[in-house]
């Protein structure tokens, strides 16, 4: 369903900000007191927690917090102005919990702004006024909503990815990867032309703190061979989970055809730092009988050598996978595409997850979810035959080799019921694997040219069934 169904109009719902386009629906008389109530339930006394279901602390002025690192120490300070150390109790927290629920049912602070964004306004509002609020109301309009709003900003975000060599730089989107050299001097010359204030009781104090959080920035450039250059608009709170969902989007756009680029073998997984690992494992195995043997077996798991973005790659990518299609396709906001634009990003965000995976019952499950987001509509069943009868006729075969086809995904579409419906995990071989990335990426390649085609995804599935019936999937 697009667009609204209609705006609210009753006079409890604030009708601010609605020239710029933005529907609220939050009660600001509800808001109002759920603040009084965190206020009401908050003490600057020392309390017995014991006598407490919940209690929420807020460190007041003096309150220091260090993190080290072989660079130095980082020390971060809540500053005089930072009032006494608060307690939060019971319906307080409570109210705390209601109020971001309230509070997020404005679409944009929703979109933009995480629950911790929230609750940090509502904390400094309270060590700011604590015990001298007149006008409940006026501060939530003014401390705590306005702020929060103004704070949603446009930021550019460089998100670490690991095992990438990038020899040439590549767009999609809002996301570029770059080489840690760009990134390096694109942060440090921006940190440098800012005036920013360092913890210290004095100068040379302050010039520790500074040459830490120095090396704390420089700890991250200097660890990743590459990042994901990311515009966003986000508030502070949210940056790394929208940052890091625009890189992941782009990421396994092109990750999705890794194999098509480089060998299985090779495993050059890259891709975000949680998402990657690496590393030796072993077993050991004991033969008590007379020979009184063991065998040791070791195992590289994960990566094996790191991916190169270069001239090459980005040429086969345009060449075979239909890479400027994609690069047109993120381009787009995602409320902008066409129905077939965005599942084929929701299938390369599949293929592109599972090529990662660290198991392969979890490769194939993921191929085949791509294979199904592609075949199968909204609203339409998932069923063994429908899965079978569109998957066959989109090749182009002859029917020897087509009936093979419907015997070999029928028993692989059977396995994928087993594991999600009898957890049955240990059936699936490599060879089922190789088998659904295939399919998967020869599916998804038809439906990026069928998009530019200007293909929705109905037509695309129509296409697949009418195949039947034309004989249009013989080989050529």
């Amino acid at each position: 369903m697009c667009g609204c169904e209609g705006l609210l109009s009753e006079k409890r719902y604030l009708p601010i900000f609605a020239e710029k386009g933005i529907v609220m629906s939050y009660n600001m008389q509800r808001l109002t007191e759920l603040f009084k109530r965190i206020h009401d339930n908050t003490s600057d006394k020392t309390i017995d927690t014991e006598k407490h279901r919940r209690l929420k602390i807020l460190g007041g002025a003096g309150t220091v917090v260090q993190f080290t690192s072989d660079r130095g120490t980082l020390t971060l300070k809540v500053p005089e102005e930072g009032g006494k150390t608060l307690r939060i109790i019971d319906e307080g927290v409570d109210a705390i919990e209601l109020f971001v629920r309230e509070l997020q049912k404005d679409n944009e602070i929703k979109e933009y702004v995480s629950p911790n964004g929230i609750e940090k306004q509502i904390e400094e509002v309270l060590r700011q006024n604590y015990g001298n609020i007149n006008d409940f109301e006026a501060i939530v309009k003014t401390s705590i909503v306005k702020p929060i709003r103004e704070n949603i900003k446009t930021w550019e975000v460089y998100v670490p990815l690991v095992n990438l060599k990038i020899e040439k730089e590549l767009s999609l989107g809002d996301v570029s990867f770059v080489p840690n050299n760009l990134a390096a001097n694109a942060i440090n010359g921006f940190i440098s032309k800012g005036d920013y204030r360092f913890h210290g009781d004095n100068e040379e104090k302050k010039e520790d703190s500074r040459r830490a959080f120095l090396g704390q920035i420089s700890q991250i450039t200097d660890g990743y061979s590459a990042f994901a250059k990311v515009k966003c608009k986000s508030h502070s709170s949210n940056i790394e989970a929208v940052a890091t969902n625009k890189a992941f989007m782009a990421i396994t756009s092109i990750r999705a055809f890794l194999h098509v680029l480089c060998p299985n073998s090779m495993r050059a997984l890259w891709g975000l730092p949680q998402e990657i690992t690496s590393g030796l494992s072993g077993i050991v195995s004991l033969d008590y009988g007379e020979k009184h043997s063991f065998n040791l077996i070791y195992a590289k798991n994960g990566a094996l050598t790191s991916f190169v973005l270069g001239l090459k790659s980005i040429e086969r990518l345009q060449k075979i996978c239909h890479l400027e299609t994609i690069q047109s396709i993120l381009n787009k906001p995602d409320t902008k595409r066409s129905c077939l634009e965005n599942v084929i990003i929701n299938s390369l965000q599949a293929i592109g997850k599972a090529i990662v995976a660290p198991t392969t019952d979890m490769r194939f499950i993921g191929y085949i979810t791509a294979i199904e987001r592609l075949l199968i509509r909204d609203g339409e069943e998932a069923t063994t035959e429908k899965f079978t009868d569109r998957l066959v006729f989109v090749f182009p075969t002859d029917r020897s080799t087509r009936l093979k086809l419907v015997t070999r995904s029928k028993e692989l579409y059977n396995k994928r019921s087993k594991m999600l419906h009898a957890a049955s995990f240990f059936d699936i071989f490599e060879e089922d694997e190789y088998d659904v990335e295939n399919w998967a990426l020869n599916l998804v390649i038809f439906a990026l040219r069928k998009s530019k085609e200007g293909y929705t995804h109905k037509q695309f599935c129509e296409e697949i069934i009418n195949r039947k019936y034309q004989g249009s999937n013989c080989k050529e």
